[in-house]
């Protein structure tokens, strides 16, 4: 949850099965598995006076010969399951509608004899509990701090003691502005070969529920073959390109929106091609008989890359690294055996279905780690190693 809980000691309960008049001191009694109550009524054990979840000072508790259950001496609060009296939001409604960002207070009032433990819940974990013996009014109180529209939904306070439990529910409703959602696409660009066709969609965190209008172009008509789909506060636009065109390869953009703000967003529809070269290529970490490289994947041309590793000596023959990492795959690799006290150059490219990258290529030292970024292009490049001047170059492959 992207809020921050925090509760008071005070709880609430779930209310359950109500134990019938002429139940209630049998059940008190069968809660004793080691014997018979004395002559006086009183528990002969004294773990037996836990279990009903009395304290020391409750010993003067006794049965009841009208059949109510277990009562103090002066005839006050008979044995019951726990009771939910009020489950809601400090503002006295049942439910509530928030703005993002807003604090929220939860409160459960519970009346239970002997007494109950108490929790509150979401559908994915518990922000609030609370246990006594004490058989009186309970109440447990718990704060979200600057609510997430994540944090909407269905909370739940549920109560427990020996003789039942019981259980109320109630709505939360987080009112957010549309926004991206975190999961989504890395990239908002898709690919589609001619004459196919194809699905653009975002997704995003929402409440109430948004529109989303789809254009070719911001001036244009809105595109008519949409959907949305809903799963609580995420909501997922789509349009649909059929037959496509060499003309539909453009920037389509969508604007979602709702009462509480917008989101704009453009969104490429490129045609299906090698990937993009990889970037940023370097070494992390060096030593004399091996380095560790890291580098970006471009986009991937709207097909799974692989990267291609090759390294050499200059002038020497390029030796091809076995592994052949993915784009699921961390991106980095090892290069061991190496010589000490040796430049090398590296390079490295990324291959689909459609085609093969150009390539993007470093030198790098064992030794002291001295290491060059050599741009794609054809250039000749200068750098110092101690007090010695070296000459790079650099060119597509």
């Amino acid at each position: 949850m992207e809020g921050t809980r925090q509760h008071t000691g005070r709880t609430q309960a779930s209310r359950g099965p109500h134990l019938k008049p002429e139940h209630r001191a049998k059940e008190a009694c069968q809660c004793q598995p080691n014997g018979p109550m004395d002559r006086t009524g009183r528990p002969t054990k004294e773990e037996d006076m836990e279990r009903l979840g009395m304290e020391e000072d409750h010993r003067d508790h006794r049965i009841d010969q009208t059949g109510q259950g277990l009562v103090r001496t002066n005839g006050q609060w008979p044995a019951d399951a726990p009771r939910v009296e009020r489950f809601g939001f400090t503002s006295g409604a049942g439910n509530a509608t928030v703005r993002e960002h807003d604090n929220v207070t939860l409160q459960c009032d519970v009346t239970s004899n002997p007494g109950s433990s108490i929790e509150i819940n979401n559908t994915t974990s518990s922000i609030g509990s609370s246990r006594t013996s004490n058989p009186d009014r309970q109440t447990l109180t718990t704060m979200l701090l600057h609510v997430s529209c994540l944090e909407g939904g269905n909370y739940i306070c549920a109560a427990r003691n020996l003789i039942g439990e019981a259980s109320q529910t109630v709505p939360l409703q987080v009112r957010c502005v549309p926004r991206r959602y975190s999961f989504s696409s890395e990239t908002l660009v898709f690919t589609s070969g001619l004459h196919e066709n194809v699905t653009l969609s975002l997704t995003v965190i929402a409440f109430p529920q948004p529109t989303f209008t789809w254009r070719r172009r911001s001036n244009t008509r809105p595109i008519s073959t949409t959907a949305v789909t809903t799963e609580g506060v995420l909501v997922t636009g789509s349009v649909t390109i059929f037959d496509v065109k060499e003309e539909d390869y453009i920037n389509y953009t969508v604007s979602v929106t709702n009462t509480e703000g917008y989101l704009d967003l453009e969104i490429p529809l490129v045609s299906k091609s090698r990937p993009h070269l990889p970037s940023n290529l370097k070494a992390v970490n060096i030593s004399p008989r091996s380095v560790t490289l890291t580098w970006e994947k471009g986009f991937n041309g709207g097909a799974k890359q692989m990267f291609n590793i090759q390294y050499r000596q200059p002038g020497g023959q390029w030796t091809t690294h076995p592994t052949r990492p993915t784009e699921d795959d961390t991106l980095q690799l090892d290069i061991d055996d190496l010589e000490p006290g040796t430049f090398y150059e590296i390079r490295i490219n990324a291959k689909n279905e459609y085609g093969t990258s150009i390539y993007t290529s470093a030198i790098v030292t064992t030794d002291t780690g001295t290491f060059l970024h050599i741009d794609i292009m054809f250039s000749i490049q200068m750098f110092w190693f101690g007090n010695f001047c070296f000459w790079g170059w650099a060119k597509e492959y």
